[in-house]
């Protein structure tokens, strides 16, 4: 059996550890082990049959101590294959791999550069360029973040967009999405962080005339630093239609609860919870960023993210019945099952097993 040594920045409940989580349950004809560069794990039940190291790495000063004890564990666990995922991993696995032993880097965000959600500093994209080699197989989680690391850090070879899966549990609650006009539930899904963009979603509620306001509420589930912020910009603006639900574990069945799913960010690696929107059968309102387009296949209502009064104009129309939101939400559906976990995992395989 191959051995896959899978190395994580933490196993928090973000997007990248999810798949990482969704792969290891979906191929147990390989030999998975785990390690953490920090000590979080929010899957315990998932991966109890999995053996997982934790590390305690901070920064820079970090990298000597982690680098000695992943080659420990590489020894102790005849690893065929590393997968790494996300920057610090990423750059640990290039400073420990031998020759020997096939190395895939995954990057899941925009890195590099303003448009860049993560916007690293020029060391962090100096590090990742002095540590690269042509020999590692790069995935990427779209063709924009595959442009983003060809333009900052020059890697040009093998490298490939492996679109991320969603879970089959999103497609099988998909059910016609019937809105009526006197009253739209739109959900958001996402950490409450800066790059989500959750203000300009609530100023454009804000903005909606009275009539129309006391008709649209809108539900954000997510956590994050930016909670107590959006809280009080909701009590300022007596947004009483807004409610922060915090997180849940059970989106897919919450989704179909909805009637309009928005995703309002400034920038987006992949936009796996717009997918699993357009799974279930929500129509979807998302900002007009290349990313979002592409993840979408332009079935969606864009927007510009810097334009509340757009997106306020926008949410007006949908109230006014003039989009076709059924027919707009079955061809997302049908688009999204290009990311569908059948699709992903045999293309992980051919590149697991390919020489």
């Amino acid at each position: 059996m191959i051995n896959v040594l899978h190395i994580i920045d933490s196993l928090g409940r973000g997007g990248a550890e999810m798949l990482l989580v969704g792969t290891i349950k979906s191929t147990p004809e390989f030999n998975h082990v785990i390690i953490s560069l920090r000590p979080l794990n929010e899957f315990t039940d998932e991966l109890k049959f999995i053996k997982v190291y934790f590390l305690n790495f901070r920064w820079y000063h970090s990298l000597p101590s982690a680098i000695s004890k992943v080659k420990k564990i590489i020894s102790e666990n005849s690893v065929d294959i590393i997968h790494a995922h996300l920057f610090w991993s990423v750059i640990i696995s290039r400073l420990v791999c031998p020759t020997y032993i096939k190395l895939i880097n995954s990057y899941h965000a925009m890195l590099y550069g303003k448009t860049g959600g993560a916007n690293y500093p020029f060391y962090a994209r100096l590090l990742d360029e002095l540590t690269y080699s042509n020999r590692i197989v790069t995935l990427c989680v779209s063709e924009q973040v595959k442009s983003n690391i060809k333009q900052y850090v020059g890697i040009e070879e093998n490298v490939y967009v492996l679109y991320n899966f969603i879970e089959n549990t999103f497609f099988d609650k998909f059910r016609i999405s019937t809105v009526k006009s006197e009253k739209i539930r739109l959900v958001a899904v996402g950490n409450l962080k800066k790059d989500k963009n959750y203000t300009v979603v609530l100023e454009a509620l804000a903005q909606l005339g009275s009539g129309i306001k006391d008709c649209v509420t809108l539900d954000i589930y997510g956590s994050g630093p930016l909670m107590e912020e959006l809280k009080l910009m909701c009590k300022y603006k007596n947004l009483n239609n807004v409610q922060l639900k915090g997180s849940v574990n059970n989106i897919s069945m919450v989704l179909p609860n909805y009637d309009v799913y928005i995703i309002s960010s400034t920038s987006e690696g992949f936009g796996l919870a717009v997918v699993e929107a357009m799974a279930v059968g929500l129509p979807v309102i998302a900002s007009n960023i290349q990313t979002l387009r592409e993840v979408t296949g332009g079935h969606a209502i864009y927007f510009n993210p810097l334009s509340s009064t757009e997106l306020s104009s926008k949410i007006g129309n949908i109230m006014d019945g003039k989009y076709n939101l059924q027919e707009l939400a079955t061809l997302a559906h049908q688009y999204a099952k290009k990311y569908s976990k059948e699709v992903y995992l045999d293309n992980l395989r051919s590149i697991y097993l390919s020489r």
